[in-house]
């Protein structure tokens, strides 16, 4: 799994267990284009790519001595598409010989892409969600104003400390 940084030009690496260090390494970090290996290209240009021998596939130039080292012959990645129809990275498979998928294994890779959108989408909200609630705690907390938060029983559930210096509270 690739995943596309906030510029949506470049793929850094989110998960990738059974390839080797040095190989996400030298991937990740890399610009994508219409004729950029398999995930850039497929990120690119927001569909499946499907390259069955690396060796001698123009989209692999640049990197096929890489994909040699690791002995990696075959690339389909799929894009990672967002609920609101943007990219979000690449999700593919390698061969360790030059091959075409089968229907099977083309139903796995839109699969896994799919369930890495709903992962990517629901850590994004998370995360937006836990941001956004820090930044109005502080904001509560640093005001200069006396702020107080009540439930709708006008209960006090929490006040800021301008609020209770105010109010001379301890």
């Amino acid at each position: 799994i690739l995943l596309l940084d906030e510029s949506k030009t470049r793929l850094y690496t989110g998960s990738a267990p059974s390839l080797p260090d040095f190989y996400n390494k030298a991937i990740s970090g890399m610009k994508i284009g219409e004729k950029v290996g398999s995930c850039g290209s497929s990120a690119y240009k927001k569909q499946r790519v499907i390259i069955e021998n690396i060796s001698t596939h123009e989209n692999w130039q640049r990197a096929v001595n890489l994909a040699k080292d690791e002995n990696l012959h075959a690339c389909w990645s799929e894009p990672i598409i967002s609920s609101e129809n943007e990219v979000l990275g690449t999700f593919a498979i390698y061969s360790n010989q030059p091959k075409s998928p089968n229907e099977f294994e083309l139903k796995l890779i839109e699969t896994y892409a799919n369930i890495a959108s709903k992962a990517i989408e629901k850590y994004n909200h998370t995360k937006y969600i836990k941001d956004n609630n820090f930044k109005l705690e502080q904001l509560f907390n640093n005001s200069y104003s006396g702020l107080l938060f009540t439930d709708q029983y006008r209960n006090i559930i929490k006040v800021n400390q301008r609020f209770a210096d105010i109010m001379d509270y301890e």
